[in-house]
């Protein structure tokens, strides 16, 4: 995956980022100063859509949502559609809902990629160590202009950069919030300031958790029960035996037997392509932590195995890789091998 920056429009913070775009700043900005410098604050409208039948033209009950001309650009660009009840949250919308806790938690980063479909500001919480590592915190915030996700406020440990960063740290957010694009967006926004602002205990509590798991020995059984919480062995299909009863029965016609076959075959297949995917990630991160984890201060330890449990569910390739993120799939997997390395450590 690319930068997929749209032209120059990238700001950080004293640091520049991988792909050598944008603006580096040295002194805090508000996130408006931010906005301006990244030249982020592109205008969205909401367009009703019009369709031809015969020789009339008729409204759509579906609104286009387009950005204008940026850079050498002559005519507006097509984002995507959504419903009447749709409402756009400018770029300029996120930096004033931001404002208030900007003070304390200044700007880090802030962009737009995807065309100027996606738009991410990050804010830097603060740093602490767990077993002699340091860990950053960031407060991200990132809409899509396209009609396909909601505003969302996430707590996640990754410098967001790119479309690539931005995936991967939304992947593994410890915690996350969504504002869906309908009704009063403005009095919602309130809401979520006010979640961002009690982050500052859950930044301290989960400090502590991931203390306690780097204490935690990673005995064979911790470290399978973390391993299997997050990549489960599936449970296999019902018994073939009812369905090969009915089916050498005089109760029901061939047509519906041989559906009842297939039906039977599909459900085994399906758990045989399951167990070796789960099989197979179960020995990539056991792999990983006994391989390249022993020599870290986490190595041996329940918090090594949940960040091997990350590693795997991050990097590894397959069909729509970059979109799990959206489904929750690989998010769903580190947090049941935290919840689970939590559990031991309470234990």
């Amino acid at each position: 995956m690319a930068d997929n920056i749209l032209g120059n429009r990238f700001a950080g913070y004293r640091t520049g980022a991988w792909h050598g775009l944008g603006t580096v700043f040295e002194e805090a900005l508000t996130p408006r100063e931010a906005l301006e410098i990244a030249d982020a604050d592109i205008e969205i409208t909401k367009r009703q859509m019009v369709y031809s039948y015969g020789d009339d033209a008729f409204l759509s009950p579906r609104y286009a949502l387009v950005r204008g001309p940026v850079d050498d650009e002559t005519e507006p660009v097509y984002l995507g559609d959504a419903s009447e009840e749709y409402v756009v949250v400018q770029n300029s919308d996120v930096a004033d809902i931001l404002a208030p806790i900007a003070g304390e938690w200044p700007v880090e980063t802030v962009g737009v990629i995807r065309n100027g479909a996606t738009f991410f500001m990050t804010l830097d919480v603060g740093r602490y160590e767990v077993a002699g590592e340091e860990n950053r915190q960031f407060v991200l915030v990132h809409t899509s202009h396209d009609g396909t996700s909601a505003l969302k406020v996430e707590k996640v440990s990754m410098r967001v950069v790119c479309e690539n960063t931005l995936v991967m740290a939304s992947r593994n957010a410890s915690e996350s919030f969504s504002l869906k694009h309908v009704g009063d967006v403005k009095a919602q926004a309130e809401w979520h300031v006010e979640v961002m602002a009690s982050l500052r205990t859950s930044m301290k509590d989960m400090q502590a958790e991931q203390e306690r798991m780097a204490e935690t020995v990673a005995t064979d059984a911790v470290t399978a029960g973390i391993i299997t919480a997050a990549y489960p062995t599936p449970k296999p299909p019902a018994p073939a035996e009812e369905t090969t009863k009915l089916v050498n029965s005089d109760q029901i016609s061939n047509e519906l037997a041989g559906k009842l076959i297939a039906q039977q075959k599909r459900r085994e297949h399906a758990y045989q392509v399951e167990l070796k995917r789960a099989e197979a990630l179960q020995i990539s991160a056991g792999s990983l932590f006994v391989d390249e984890y022993a020599a870290t201060p986490i190595g041996g330890t329940a918090w090594g195995v949940v960040n091997a449990v990350t590693e795997v569910s991050n990097w590894r390739e397959g069909p729509h890789a970059d979109r799990s993120v959206m489904f929750g799939v690989r998010r769903d997997e580190g947090q049941r091998a935290y919840a689970k390395a939590l559990e031991y450590s309470n234990a």
